[in-house]
Parts: structure tokens; C-alpha cells; sequence
């Protein structure tokens, strides 16, 4: 799978973006499992309506953070 990001929160630590291959929409976040040292992308997936109000409102997409961050939310895929 290839991302590409076309919305970068830097503030909040999120990006908003399109897999090419499959068209779905997707949030990624830097996330630390554990007592790792080592930071995951995990990505998340959105529907489209999700996907355009972020890029208008991105404090709308806190609360969806939020919930990504505490594991309520099954990534896509995680990334090294």
C-alpha cells in the first residue's frame, strides 16, 4: 500500500490522506506502543464525508483522534 497525504496537522499530529491504489480515505498518527522506543503511522480509515470536514475543521477531527489514540478505533495498517 503507498499514502498520500494531502492534509498535514502539525498541532494536533495528524495527517489526512488518499490510498492510491484503493481510493479509501485515511487519518495517520505518530503512535508508541508500549514501552517502545520506536513511533508506528498507524492509519485509520475515514468515509468521505469523515475525510472533508477534517480538512475544513480540523478541530472537528479531535474527537476521532482522541478515540484512534485510546485503541477504540481498528487501524488500516501500521507502518514502521
Amino acid at each position: 500500500m503507498t499514502y498520500h497525504d494531502v492534509f498535514i496537522n502539525r498541532t494536533e499530529q495528524f495527517c489526512l490522506g488518499i490510498e492510491p491504489e484503493s481510493g479509501r480515505t485515511y487519518m495517520s498518527t505518530p503512535i508508541r506502543p508500549g514501552r517502545s522506543l520506536v513511533e508506528f503511522d498507524h492509519y485509520f480509515e475515514l468515509d468521505a464525508a469523515s475525510f472533508e470536514l477534517f480538512q475544513r475543521d480540523p478541530q472537528a477531527a479531535r474527537a476521532f483522534l482522541e478515540r484512534c489514540l485510546k485503541g477504540d478505533v481498528a487501524p488500516m495498517v501500521a507502518c514502521p
